[in-house]
């Protein structure tokens, strides 16, 4: 018989009471939200704070300890996809600074202020190197 947990969470700053129930049976792990976005399929913020330990969360009511929900969660085939996700929004983020990086080796060199190095790697075969290597390490 799966494990229902009922949670009503509020967040900030809109103050809106929203309820989400988790459905978990051994390794398999539902969440739903009755935001739009939780209703819609997507990704909702009130589901990932739930997860995420995120501060502007506040519970209202719960009927397990959230830190229930999220060791059972964890334990499930929803936890080991949202490690995933956490690990490609590190990727992102990280591929995200390379460019800001490059974009501003770019201005300074489109403005005279130093010249473009021919022996420099190119933000692709860094980006390319740095992606493949965190790969190769993530499934270890």
């Amino acid at each position: 018989m799966p494990d229902s947990m009922e949670y009503i969470v509020q967040t900030e700053p809109d103050g809106r009471q929203y309820h989400v129930t988790a459905l978990i049976s051994g390794e398999n792990a539902v969440m739903h939200c009755d935001c739009l976005a939780g209703k819609s399929g997507q990704i909702c913020k009130h589901r990932r704070a739930l997860l995420d330990e995120d501060e502007s969360l506040i519970l209202i009511s719960a009927s397990h300890p959230v830190e229930y929900l999220r060791a059972a969660v964890m334990r499930s085939d929803l936890g080991r996809s949202l490690d995933r996700l956490r690990y490609s929004e590190q990727l992102l983020e990280r591929a995200q600074q390379l460019n800001s990086e490059e974009k501003a080796r770019f201005a300074k060199i489109m403005n005279a202020e130093i010249k473009a190095d021919e022996d420099r790697d190119s933000l692709e075969r860094q980006l390319e190197n740095q992606l493949a290597g965190e790969l190769v390490e993530g499934d270890h």
